[in-house]
């Protein structure tokens, strides 16, 4: 039984010596495939937010501010900011949610759009994760984390190659 334990840990030793390496290939992967997704949902989120309901909601809102500057309720200064926040980005997307709140495709680009930023993000922190404990495990070339674990490893998995005496 001990001898079976000493191989599972020569072996967990070489899995460690691997790991930097996976964590960043992790990383390329995440970071590549969730940007070129979040592309491509981008785009099919744009078409939305151009599309004649979310169109016809923003003309009705920029109507009435206008409505309210000829009235006098409202003043150029105070409409000059509720036409900006009419046609910011984040109005747009608010009135799309509304708009399409029961549409199945639409609200499936929005989640797939925010997995998507949490996978670059994900991606983007597992490169920097890869690259910085591999510089850690594998600088050195005698003395280096990696080369001292293979070594360790190698006694464990191969214990008739390494003599046990002490001189």
């Amino acid at each position: 039984m001990k001898e079976i334990l000493k191989r599972i840990r020569g072996c967990l030793k070489y899995v460690a010596v691997a790991l930097p390496v996976l964590v960043f290939a992790y990383g390329i992967g995440a970071t590549v495939a969730s940007t070129v997704e979040g592309t491509i949902k981008t785009e099919e989120i744009q078409a939305y937010y151009s599309s004649e309901a979310v169109q016809q909601v923003i003309e009705v809102e920029l109507k009435e501010i206008d409505k309210a500057v000829d009235s006098n309720t409202m003043t150029f200064t105070e409409a000059s900011d509720k036409y900006d926040e009419v046609k910011s980005d984040k109005y747009v997307r608010s009135v799309a949610d509304k708009v399409y709140a029961n549409d199945e495709n639409y609200q499936g680009c929005v989640k797939a759009l925010n997995r998507d930023i949490g996978l670059v993000i994900s991606g983007t922190l597992g490169l920097a994760a890869g690259i910085f404990s591999g510089f850690m495990m594998y600088t050195g070339k005698e003395n280096s984390t990696a080369a001292n674990l293979i070594e360790s490893a190698n006694e464990d998995l191969f214990p008739q190659n390494y003599s046990m005496e002490m001189n």
